[in-house]
């Protein structure tokens, strides 16, 4: 077992929790921004046809709501379903450290006001301008970011810097949806872009990068970000708990793969413990907030979650 864990019910015996109590909901791929998130400049339905492995949501999948933009008003938000996704496929590198930053904000007003930036007509100008104005000691997703494009031509000049503004321009406020019940997929061409999400109730799934503990608080946090948690209890790191001050950057790989002859999918969402710095809360943490543990498991095993997205 990883980190020393007792097994679960479901690790142990290979079963699934289950309750009378299920909250489901359909839910659609969003297939403008997974064209956005296809690598491509030049993406259409056919892009996401040809490598549809790489872009479908599978079940058991951890879903996100992107109805919701930043920028502007979403003709789309009032839709008959949801706009989700399950991953964010091939993003450049720049804003999964945009992403890692925003949501390593402590307060709300700290995250609102990189967020104005961010939907800002000279975005990467801008941000980087703000994210360097950061106190990287007290942030490690800053850190990286910096270390990263220490000067804002490296940003500018990058040779993705078109694809970095175009999912700028197009990113959503991420919440969670739920977990999905079946298969979809990015283009109608490949078969139903529409699937069923369990939104409340009792699951059993894949735990994340970290154990997990009955009666601990899940939330969300992006594949990419593992790095910036600890991975191991040590002196001054909880397994979970954001590093703030250490330098330390734990080499934890963890990547979902179905079938043998699937593709390596990437930038997925998965659970973890929400547990809070010794410094205080990180908003960008707290509000990622879905759920509770009901019985524990360590790094990459199933475990057993209550979602309550209906109730917090």
């Amino acid at each position: 077992m990883s980190h020393g864990t007792t097994g679960g019910i479901a690790s142990t015996t290979r079963t699934r929790v289950d309750s009378a109590a299920k909250h489901i909901m359909p839910a659609k791929i969003d297939t403008n921004l997974m064209k956005i998130y296809s690598g491509n400049p030049n993406a259409d339905l056919q892009t996401l046809h040809h490598k549809k492995l790489d872009f479908m949501t599978e079940k058991d999948d951890l879903v996100l709501n992107v109805s919701r933009k930043l920028e502007g008003v979403d003709t789309r938000t009032f839709h008959a379903y949801p706009a989700a996704v399950s991953t964010l496929g091939k993003c450049t590198d720049a804003y999964k450290l945009i992403l890692a930053v925003l949501y390593s904000q402590r307060s709300a007003r700290d995250m609102q006001d990189l967020i104005r930036v961010i939907t800002q007509p000279n975005k990467l100008s801008d941000v980087w301008t703000a994210i360097h104005q950061m106190d990287e000691n007290d942030n490690m997703s800053v850190r990286v970011f910096k270390a990263r494009f220490d000067t804002e031509t490296k940003l500018r000049n990058a040779p993705d810097a078109g694809m970095l503004l175009r999912e700028l321009k197009s990113m959503p406020f991420y919440q969670l949806q739920g977990y999905s019940l079946g298969r979809a997929y990015a283009s109608p061409i490949s078969g139903d872009t529409v699937f069923s999400v369990l939104i409340g109730g009792c699951v059993t799934v894949m735990n994340g990068h970290f154990a997990m503990h009955a009666g601990q608080q899940v939330q969300w946090y992006f594949e990419f970000e593992h790095m910036h948690f600890s991975a191991v209890h040590n002196n001054s790191n909880v397994v979970g708990q954001r590093i703030m001050e250490s330098a330390h950057m734990p080499d934890v790989i963890g990547q979902k793969r179905r079938r043998l002859e699937e593709p390596l999918r990437t930038n997925f969402v998965y659970p973890k413990a929400y547990v809070p710095n010794f410094a205080g809360d990180v908003y960008g943490d707290r509000i990622r907030i879905f759920g509770k543990c009901l019985n524990g498991a360590g790094a990459f095993e199933p475990v057993d979650i209550m979602i309550m997205t209906q109730s917090l």
